[in-house]
Order: C-alpha cells, then sequence, then structure tokens
C-alpha cells in the first residue's frame, strides 16, 4: 500500500508515506471513513474477473509494437527517447511518470504566458467598437464561434463581475465536500459488453478524433502543434497512459472560463464555468467517451447528451402533444418542470464512483476516472489552483456520460404505475441532461412524483431549484382545462412549489410553452438577430457570413420546433433580405435567388424560410413523431425530401433566373465560390461590394437599368458601341476599357507565375515559338516537380453560345501541336511527350471552368492560388466597370 500510495503522490518518497500513515490523526480519520463504508464500495464481480490481466497484457502487447516507430523518430528527436523510456518503464510494471513528463514537456516546448484577469474597465462606444474590431479580426480565423457569442449573446461584453469575485464564490462551491453515499442500492439499467472500452489505441481512433480548432489547455499546448505528433506516436503515448491507469498530474490541470447564463448576470452564481484541459487529455477522453457511448445504455427517458439522438426534437414534440391532446380531451393533466440547482457542479463524486462501479465498468477505467478527479485541478484567470472536490467537468468529453449515468439512477427511482396515458404508453416523464419534465394526472401523482425525484437527487448531491421550477395544473371546468384560481401548492422537504398562473409563458429546451402547447412565433425573433449583426463592427461579406452561418441557425431551432405560421415565415424573409441588400447594395431588383441559392451552387447561401422551415420541420418533428408513437427510429424514418433534394431545388431556381444562368457550374470547383463561403478578413470592404455586383450580374448596365421601358437605342453601349450595353459587352468586348481588361488578365496570370518562382520552378512567361506556319505566344511554359506544363489564362464569358467546355478544348488544340510541342520541350529540356497543355478557363464571373482547375491542381497549384485568382477576376471587373463609367461620363442616353 504505501509503495503505491507513493508512485500517486508526486514528490513522496515510501517513508514519508509511512510516517504520515502512522500519525494518531490519520490512524482516526481511516477508522471513522470506514465506520461510514466510504472506503469499503463493493466490488463487483465484472471487476474481479480476468478482464484486467487480458487488458495489460493486450496494452503490453500495443506498447511493444510502437516502440520501433519511436526508434525511428528520436533518431531526428530526441525528446522522443523519452516517450521510449516510458513505455519500456510502464510494461515492467513500474511508474514513468518522470519521462512521460520530460516528452510532453519537450512537445509544448516553451513555458505558456501566465494568464491575467480581466479588466472590465468603462470604454466609449468609438473604444469599444475599435477593441472589437480588432479582436474579430484576430479571432476570424481560428476561432469564429467566439465572435458570434460576442454578437448574437453578448456574453463577453456584459459580464459583469471580475475573475477575483468569480473565485471568491466559486473556490466555495468547489471546495465543498462530496456528499456522502446513501442509497441502500444503484439503480440502473444493463449496459452492453465493455470488454473494449479499454482496449489498445489505434492509429485510426487517433485520426477519427482529431482536435481541430479548438482552446488549448493551461499547458499552451496548441492543437495544430499536437496534430504534427505522428499518429502512431500518439497512441503508444496514450497506451502507456492507459497501462499506467493514470493521467501525468501537469495534464490534468485545466483552466475554467466563466460564461454568463444571461446577457445581464446579477451574481456569481448567474455563470456556468466551462472547464478546459490539455488538447491531450481531451483526445483520449474522446476516445474513450465514443467507445463507451457505444456500449452504455441509458434510461428511455433520458434524451440529452446522446449521439445519433435528436433528444430537443423528441422532448419538445413529446411535451407539446401530451399538452394539445389533454386540453383537446379536456383530460386534466399535471406538468412539473424542474430546475436541478448546479447540476454538475454539485453531483457528488462518491455517487459518481459507486454508479460506475455498480455498472460494472472496466475496473481500469474506474480506477483512472477516480484518479482523474482527485488529482485533478484548475484555475480562473491568474488565481491560484483549486481542486474540485464534487461535480463533473463541463467541457470535458467525458462529462455528458458520467452525468447522464448518474440521472439514469436518479430517473428509475420514479414511480412506475404514476403518468398520463397515450398512444398506449404512459408517459411519467421526459428528461435532457438535468431539465426534466414529470408528468401525472393527478395533483396526488405529481406530489409523488416530486417527492421520489427529489429523494433521489439528495442520495447523489443534488437539489431542486423551486425558485426555477413550474408547477402547471390543468384541471377540466366548464368544458375546457384551465388553471384552478385557489392556489395550488406542493409542500417539497418544508418548502412549497406554488402552480403557476393560467396565463404562463415558459421556456424548455429553447421553444416557448404555454398551456396550450408551443408558443406562436412572431417576426420580431429575426429582429434582433439582424439588428445585432448589422451593428457589429464587421465587413460586408463578414455579417453575411455571421447570418448565413450564425444567426439563421440560430433560429431554425424555434422555428422548426415551435408554432409558426407560413406569413411569419414570409415576413421574416423579407426582413432578411431587405438587410443583404443594405450591407451589399444590391439594387431592389436583384434576384431573391440568389440571396436563397446555395453557396457551392453560386448564392449567398442564406436560406428561405418560408419554403425550408417546413420541409426540415417535416423531417424533423416527422421523425421525431414516428420514433415516439410508432417506435421507428430515426435512421429508419424516411421523408419526402431530404437536404440534398431542398439544396438541388434550391440551386435550381437560382440557375433559372437571368442573373443565375450563368453560375450553374459553380459546384464544378469550390475556388469558385470559396470568397463568399470563408471571406477574407484582408479584403476591403469597397471592394468586396464590387465582387458581389459582378458576380450576382448587378452591374447598373443600361439593359438593365431600361428593363420593361426600353425604346429606341436607350439600350446600346454609351461608349459608342452599337451594340447592347449588358456586363457581359463592357466587361469582355467593350473596346473603351480594352488597358483595364488586359490588366485582369494580367493580375489573374502573375499569381500563377510567382507562385512557380517562388516554389523554385522553372518558368518562361509569354515565350515566344516563331514556327514556319505561325508563332505562338503562350501565357507560361512550367516545370514543376509533377511535370511540364503550358498554360494559357482564360477571362471568358459563361452566357455564350459556346460552353465552357468548347472554349477550354479550343485553347488546348490551339498549343497542342506538334510544332510548338517539340520546341517547348527544347526549351523546357525534356521530351516532347511529357509536356501538357493546360488552358487555365474561368469565367468574368469567377467561376472555374472544372477540368482546368483540376488540371492547374495537378501541376502542382494548390486551391488557395485558385481562390485568389477568383478574387483578382473579380475585384479586375470592379476595376474595369468603374474605368468604363469614367471614360463614358457625361453621356447621356439616346431617345
Amino acid at each position: 500500500m504505501n509503495r503505491n500510495l507513493a508512485t500517486r503522490m508526486v514528490g513522496r518518497t515510501i517513508k514519508s508515506v509511512e510516517g504520515v500513515r502512522a500519525r494518531p490523526h490519520y490512524r482516526s480519520l481511516l477508522e471513522q471513513l470506514r465506520e461510514n463504508n466510504i472506503l469499503t464500495p463493493q466490488e463487483t464481480p465484472g471487476q474481479l474477473d480476468e478482464s484486467y490481466e487480458i487488458s495489460n497484457q493486450q496494452l503490453d502487447e500495443a506498447i511493444l509494437a510502437g516502440i520501433p516507430a519511436a526508434v525511428r523518430a528520436s533518431e531526428q528527436n530526441e525528446s522522443y527517447q523519452f516517450l521510449i523510456n516510458a513505455a519500456r518503464t510502464v510494461v515492467q510494471d513500474l511508474d514513468p511518470q518522470n519521462d512521460l513528463l520530460m516528452w510532453i514537456t519537450r512537445i509544448i516546448g516553451e513555458a505558456p504566458r501566465p494568464p491575467r484577469d480581466r479588466i472590465l474597465k468603462n470604454s466609449t462606444t468609438q473604444e469599444t467598437r475599435r477593441e472589437k474590431f480588432s479582436r474579430f479580426r484576430r479571432l476570424w480565423d481560428s476561432d469564429r464561434t467566439a465572435i458570434a457569442e460576442d454578437i448574437l449573446g453578448n456574453v463577453r461584453a456584459k459580464a459583469r463581475h471580475t475573475d477575483q469575485q468569480l473565485r471568491d464564490y466559486w473556490s466555495d462551491q468547489w471546495s465543498a465536500p462530496s456528499s456522502e453515499w446513501s442509497a441502500e442500492e444503484v439503480r440502473h439499467p444493463q449496459d452492453q459488453s465493455m470488454n473494449h472500452v479499454w482496449n489498445p489505441i489505434t492509429e485510426s481512433d487517433i485520426q477519427i478524433s482529431e482536435p481541430t480548432r479548438t482552446a488549448c489547455g493551461p499547458d499552451g499546448l496548441q492543437a495544430e502543434v499536437w496534430r504534427k505528433v505522428p499518429c502512431r506516436l500518439r497512441a503508444l503515448f496514450f497506451n502507456t497512459i492507459l497501462r499506467r491507469g493514470t493521467m501525468p498530474s501537469v495534464l490534468l490541470q485545466a483552466r475554467t472560463t466563466m460564461i454568463p447564463k444571461k446577457d445581464m448576470p446579477e451574481t456569481e452564481a448567474d455563470y456556468r464555468p466551462i472547464t478546459v484541459p490539455s488538447v491531450v487529455v481531451r483526445q483520449l477522453h474522446k476516445i474513450i467517451g465514443k467507445r463507451l457511448e457505444s456500449c452504455v445504455t441509458h434510461v428511455e427517458q433520458q434524451k440529452g447528451l446522446r449521439r445519433g439522438v435528436d433528444g430537443l426534437a423528441l422532448n419538445v414534440v413529446a411535451l407539446n402533444t401530451l399538452l394539445v391532446e389533454a386540453n383537446k380531451k379536456r383530460r386534466e393533466l399535471h406538468i412539473a418542470v424542474l430546475d436541478v440547482e448546479k447540476a454538475f457542479d454539485r453531483v457528488s463524486h462518491f455517487a459518481i464512483m459507486n454508479i460506475i462501479k455498480a455498472r460494472q465498468w472496466p475496473k481500469q477505467l474506474v480506477q483512472y476516472i477516480e484518479s482523474v478527479y482527485q488529482n485533478g485541478s484548475t484555475r480562473i484567470g491568474a488565481g491560484p489552483w483549486l481542486r474540485n472536490a464534487r461535480g463533473i467537468r463541463q467541457g470535458d468529453p467525458l462529462s455528458s456520460t458520467l452525468f447522464n449515468v448518474v440521472m439514469d439512477h436518479v430517473l428509475l427511482a420514479l414511480p412506475n404505475r404514476v403518468g398520463y396515458l397515450h398512444a398506449g404508453q404512459r408517459w411519467s416523464s421526459l428528461a435532457f441532461a438535468d431539465d426534466v419534465v414529470l408528468v401525472a394526472t393527478s395533483r396526488a401523482g405529481i406530489t409523488a412524483q416530486i417527492t421520489a425525484f427529489s429523494d433521489a437527487l439528495k442520495k447523489v448531491g443534488l437539489n431542486l431549484n423551486l425558485r426555477k421550477s413550474l408547477y402547471l395544473p390543468l384541471m377540466p371546468r366548464g368544458g375546457r382545462l384551465v388553471v384552478p384560481a385557489e392556489g395550488l401548492s406542493i409542500d417539497i422537504d418544508g418548502r412549497r412549489l406554488w402552480a403557476a398562473p393560467h396565463n404562463v409563458r415558459w421556456t424548455y429546451l429553447g421553444v416557448a410553452f404555454g398551456a396550450q402547447g408551443v408558443c406562436h412565433n412572431t417576426p420580431g425573433k429575426v429582429t434582433g438577430i439582424l439588428d445585432k449583426i448589422d451593428r457589429a463592427p464587421l465587413k460586408p461579406l463578414q455579417k453575411l457570413a455571421m447570418l448565413r452561418d450564425y444567426g439563421i441557425p440560430s433560429l431554425t431551432h424555434q422555428l422548426v420546433l415551435g408554432n409558426t405560421t407560413l406569413t411569419t415565415l414570409k415576413q421574416m424573409d423579407i426582413k432578411i433580405r431587405r438587410i443583404i441588400r443594405k450591407w451589399l447594395r444590391l439594387p431592389f431588383d436583384s434576384a431573391n435567388a440568389y440571396i436563397h441559392g446555395p453557396v457551392g451552387d453560386g448564392g449567398l447561401g442564406i436560406i428561405e424560410l418560408l419554403t425550408q422551415i417546413p420541409a426540415i420541420r417535416a423531417s424533423r418533428v416527422g421523425a421525431a413523431r414516428s420514433q415516439l408513437f410508432e417506435g421507428i427510429t430515426s435512421q429508419q424514418h424516411r421523408t419526402l425530401t431530404s437536404r440534398l433534394d431542398r439544396r438541388i431545388a434550391r440551386a435550381k431556381r437560382l440557375h433559372e433566373t437571368t442573373d443565375g444562368i450563368d453560375l450553374a457550374k459553380s459546384r464544378d470547383n469550390k475556388a469558385s465560390t470559396a470568397w463568399i463561403s470563408n471571406p477574407s478578413t484582408n479584403l476591403q470592404g469597397w471592394r468586396s461590394l464590387g465582387m458581389v455586383k459582378i458576380h450576382s450580374g448587378s452591374l447598373p448596365t443600361r439593359v438593365r437599368t431600361t428593363r420593361g421601358r426600353r425604346s429606341g437605342s436607350q439600350h446600346l453601349c454609351r461608349a459608342g458601341c452599337q451594340t447592347a450595353e449588358t456586363a457581359a459587352h463592357v466587361l469582355q468586348v467593350c473596346p473603351s476599357v480594352r488597358r483595364p481588361r488586359c490588366a485582369r488578365h494580367n493580375s489573374a496570370l502573375n499569381l500563377l507565375d510567382g507562385y512557380a518562382r517562388r516554389r523554385g520552378w522553372s518558368v518562361w512567361l509569354e515565350p515566344h515559338f516563331n514556327l514556319e506556319e505561325q508563332g505562338y505566344r503562350p501565357d507560361l511554359l512550367v516545370v514543376s516537380p509533377k511535370g511540364a506544363f503550358i498554360i494559357d489564362v482564360s477571362v471568358v464569358s459563361g452566357s455564350g453560345r459556346r460552353p465552357l467546355a468548347d472554349i477550354n478544348d479550343a485553347k488546348i488544340r490551339k498549343y497542342k501541336t506538334d510544332a510548338l510541342l517539340q520546341a517547348a520541350a527544347e526549351r523546357a529540356n525534356v521530351q516532347p511527350g511529357q509536356i501538357k497543355v493546360i488552358g487555365a478557363t474561368i469565367t468574368w464571373r469567377g467561376v472555374w471552368y472544372g477540368r482546368s482547375a483540376r488540371d492547374l491542381i495537378q501541376a502542382g497549384y494548390p486551391m488557395f492560388i485558385l481562390e485568389w485568382m477568383t478574387t483578382r477576376v473579380l475585384t479586375g471587373g470592379t476595376c474595369i466597370w468603374s474605368a468604363f463609367r469614367a471614360a463614358t461620363a457625361g453621356r447621356r442616353v439616346a431617345a
């Protein structure tokens, strides 16, 4: 025992442990704990079988198999020698902590900058806006979600408490000891086989669980740095951790960020602590958590925090169905919407450990979880390290499963014969994590439900928050259901839960409810989102991205599951289109289909609520109803329209318009629309506005501005050309702007030339080949590691009679002659058969011909070069239009 304790306690020797355990105070504490049965949890047969030794043997084999890869890596990086030593040590049943710490320290590199407390200062509106613009610019490519939270939730701007105030409150919360385990038995469903949970980590496990854009822990290790470690070596490290059974203490340190639960937090309790450990710990826990999800069984009522289960839709549809049917049939119904006070932060560690042991989880996993919560610590800002004596870390991938198994025990304590009968089923409770709704048909029944639920919560260290709970008694009076006026209440441990008034409105899982069911949504819901984004210090395309990727999705949940009429959806669409035209300076007659078209098909990607919400509702709510009342799983449910069908329909509407027909080939290559889906912070706002006008085909040419009232020669080119003044004519043909048109071509060509030269390729810019029949002057002759290429850039019109394929093929045939290939081969010092001709064909609206883009990528050019060429073609078009306007200024329209 002394040796085991010494290995778990950093800085302790065996003799020092013996000295502490011999003290009278330690012995009396030990006897007291034994009397309370805290140190003698009952072992179950599943923990005493031979799987423990089998798992260790499998881990040893995986570790020994992974050492050769580490040996090869150590030849280039000597730090891997520490990982090799740790692996060899752990298979000998010795503690490799020092070697693990040394290797992790080398991977992390320099010590992270010490954290600082937030400073709450009073700034002017202009200063605040300038600071936000600078911060948004830094976060745009790394953490766009943080920007959305700031704009839509405004959580950071309204944090009203200092880090010191938050530390004072939460240190008391976390330091309070866990409630002792007092339950006579553990209630739980039967889990499936867990033999694979503690199996060795494989390379495929690493690849599936790769951390992407995620915040780093207090160790400062960035996700991209951790991803650079080869998968095989990370698997070796994780297997060493599994074999050891504990994580190095430095990696169990975390940092806690306080997120306000509401816009104006009044007290320190109005914050939600999100604890972020190292990316190393999160990846391992993500792998273990995914394995647990495949074998842990939860009670049927629990729909929250479960992968592949649309718990929000299931519970909202179920509650709404019960309310609607009870009102329709005038059946008595009692509903209690209960709030558990700080459920994640106060759940007892003793309850967690006893429950997972009773569920016969693998012994190694139980010991590992116990060590994580015993040795883990966190800090708020620059404060001291704090240990959580109770609670589950929100932000850890294992948290959802651990909390749900505790709630399984609580929910199984509810009475079996209480509930509301509907569709041949008894509905007694709905649960989404700690958001629980209890249902009964009598006051006595709901009282028994709440009492049993409250008693079960106490045994796991939790309590009901009656201040935020709701009791709704619906009784038949006068031919309809009403809330009695006599003021009913329920007594719970000396506290009263009073009945809600008849006109009560409450929010459950983000959806507004009333006594009749879900409430009606109003057009005002979208107005607040639009106003927040409109006031944000962002560029036009960034505002569009915020609305498309965060604003509307945040509203979709309420519109789909709530009660929304078609008139309301139409009014919301009008508001959305109006503000988008304001941001992008689009004319009022620009096609609505361009705004609502998918980004990949050439549109702006804003879904049309009037057509999309009913389709999504039919799919999502239909699947929930089938699963709840017909026993059909969500995977078996089939809807009339899928997401792909809806996208194709939106694209078809766009490409059937006059302005959208030229965008039909946008999906051939994502470089055509990358500037819309992922706008750059380096692109000036005025340039992006011009790009949108070019791309949407909404330039104010004479043909467009005289549409519907044209007479005589009003539609002819104002530069004197005897042809219609269309956007294609001005940007592609008009002689008055030949020079800026050539500059657009050269700007795109210079990207290909400059990249090739920076890569050290052999490049000839516009080489002359004077052959017997005629002269040739292609744009580029390039010799890259992937071969030799003749490249000719063409900015063409996509609205002509010739398809892009014919234009590109004609360009290739022009330069693919035997004489030219022979001359180019001699100049490039290669064989004629090794030269390939590439026609870099792109339309003036920035749409790539698919084959051209693929050929350039095969030649060695990366995707971002093609994306930049799209931007240069579109910005070049704005310069051509500006030059045309300047050259024809003052010329009147002929009568």
